[in-house]
């Protein structure tokens, strides 16, 4: 009788059989991928917090991250008391706080100014001479979300000096071109004189 219904029913018998046996594939595999994507998690947090870190003892870099919608600093990279005498707690009371370590405070609203008014489509760079004779480039990028901007402060005390060195050396070239030129100039001219009284006298 148990065969006889079992022939009958052959189908949901055949069924169940492959559930059976998919249910316990699943089962053995499940875990072994979770626990693979939990390691793999694991490793990429690592890695970025192991980035972090590096980011942080950065001395000629500071990442910092804007808020659009109220201008607030939320985030900062790199060493941000050292780079630009500021602390982030101290940016996000009064981001102006800034502008008190800058050498020449009218040029530091004049980027604040222009980086409130920028719409992100252009690049946004600009040059700055902090109070303790160090350079600051800074480079404004917009984050995907349109949420963020992140500005970028790196240090080019160094590359200013030897780009003013390679000026002063080029206005010394010319001036010693035109000092040639003029020498020249005049050489010819008070030879010329002489020479045209003697050609007149032997002709």
């Amino acid at each position: 009788d148990f065969l006889t219904l079992l022939g009958q029913h052959y189908v949901l018998v055949l069924v169940g059989c492959v559930e059976l046996i998919a249910a316990v594939v699943l089962v053995g595999i499940l875990p072994r991928r979770q626990k693979s994507r939990a390691a793999r998690a694991a490793d990429a947090t690592g890695t970025e917090q192991l980035m972090m870190r590096e980011l942080s003892r950065q001395e000629d870099e500071v990442c910092l991250a804007v808020r659009r919608s109220d201008l607030l600093p939320v985030k900062a990279v790199g060493n941000l008391e050292g780079l630009l005498g500021v602390t982030l707690q101290r940016l996000q009371e009064d981001m102006a706080s800034l502008q008190s370590h800058m050498k020449h405070r009218e040029e530091g609203i004049k980027f604040w100014n222009a980086y409130r008014e920028w719409d992100g489509e252009k690049p946004l760079n600009t040059q700055l001479e902090m109070g303790n004779g160090e350079w600051l480039e800074v480079a404004v990028h917009r984050s995907d979300d349109l949420e963020m901007d992140l500005l970028l402060f790196r240090r080019i005390t160094e590359e200013h000096r030897r780009e003013e060195e390679y000026l002063r050396q080029l206005r010394h070239a010319e001036e010693a071109s035109q000092f040639k030129t003029s020498f020249l100039f005049r050489m010819s001219h008070e030879i010329r004189t002489p020479m045209n009284g003697i050609m007149g006298m032997l002709a």
